[in-house]
């Protein structure tokens, strides 16, 4: 009999040492899972704060520049509509210029058949036709630089929208990477805490055994 309870008692240690290993193996695959997890969310709380900095650093860059860039799109219109308004006036001049000149040559021939090459008003037609085809190379001058300065200024505008257009494009995607590593905190928060409930739980039963294995020897 006393050999029969020996063998249950022997039984009974080795069954509970197996279990009690198995638990231990269990509750420190949990821990290191925990401390895995755990690790991951202070990583990604981290980059959540930084990208948050930098969001803010972003917005406030971004509502500097759109000011900027408001300022200076009206600017840019304002010049346009101010080098068109003059390249009109100036065509005009040259158009009207042109007339003048084509005027004032058609008359020279026919004074000079009647009054000669030496009178004094055909010199001032002369004079004068010099006079206009100087102007109008003026003119044209005048023309050329306000194109220049018209396809510049279209330039410019146009990198300065494009600017904003990246700026807003940043801050697109520096929203959702901020989201979407929130959404990841929040699904490691609640797996974390899964976790750690289910390893008080493991470790309340371990105790339990030990309080039995205890109690047997």
């Amino acid at each position: 009999l006393q050999n029969t309870i020996d063998d249950d008692l022997t039984f009974a240690y080795h069954d509970l040492a197996k279990k009690f290993s198995e638990v231990k193996h269990l509750l420190n695959v949990r821990e290191a899972k925990i401390m895995q997890l755990s690790h991951e969310n202070n990583v990604l709380q981290n980059s959540v704060s930084i990208l948050q900095e930098q969001l803010k650093t972003t917005l406030t860059t971004q509502e500097i520049v759109t000011t900027d860039v408001s300022s200076i799109t009206s600017e840019f219109s304002q010049r346009l509509s101010d080098t068109e308004k003059r390249l009109q006036v100036v065509c005009r001049e040259r158009d009207q210029l042109k007339k003048s000149l084509s005027s004032v040559k058609q008359k020279i021939p026919v004074i000079t058949r009647a009054v000669g090459d030496d009178k004094p008003f055909v010199n001032n037609d002369i004079k004068r036709v010099n006079e206009l085809e100087n102007v109008i190379l003026q003119k044209n001058e005048e023309i050329e630089n306000l194109l220049k300065e018209g396809h510049k200024l279209s330039a410019d505008q146009l990198k300065t929208n494009n600017l904003l257009k990246k700026l807003r494009s940043e801050q697109k995607k520096s929203k959702q990477t901020e989201a979407s590593h929130l959404k990841q905190i929040e699904q490691l928060t609640v797996e974390v805490q899964r976790l750690r409930s289910s390893l008080e739980n493991k470790e309340e039963i371990l105790g339990i055994q030990l309080s039995n294995y205890k109690s047997i020897y």
